[in-house]
């Protein structure tokens, strides 16, 4: 992991009985935290994929929150074994 890197955790979650999904999120900047970030999803486009699909979405959030922090290198810690296969280089 480069030195000057920040560390982002993200989960994802799903409660089948309130059918909602969720994601959370923290960004760590020199062994702090930086920021804090979550949000549920009652949309049917994130709860048919129950907990991966907010686990994406925290992901997707968390490059954009990267990017608006100006922060040029990141490692983003996950448990969705899969998940850099959704990356889309632009």
């Amino acid at each position: 992991m480069p030195k000057d890197a920040v560390q982002i955790f993200v989960d994802g979650s799903f409660n089948p009985d309130k059918k909602i999904a969720a994601y959370g999120l923290v960004i760590i900047k020199k062994d702090k935290v930086f920021l804090k970030d979550f949000s549920a999803y009652p949309y049917v486009d994130v709860t048919d994929s129950h907990n991966v699909g907010a686990e994406l979405i925290g992901a997707k959030r968390a490059v954009e929150l990267s990017l608006a922090n100006d922060f040029k290198k990141l490692v983003i810690h996950y448990d969705y074994m899969g998940i850099e296969k959704f990356v889309i280089a632009q």
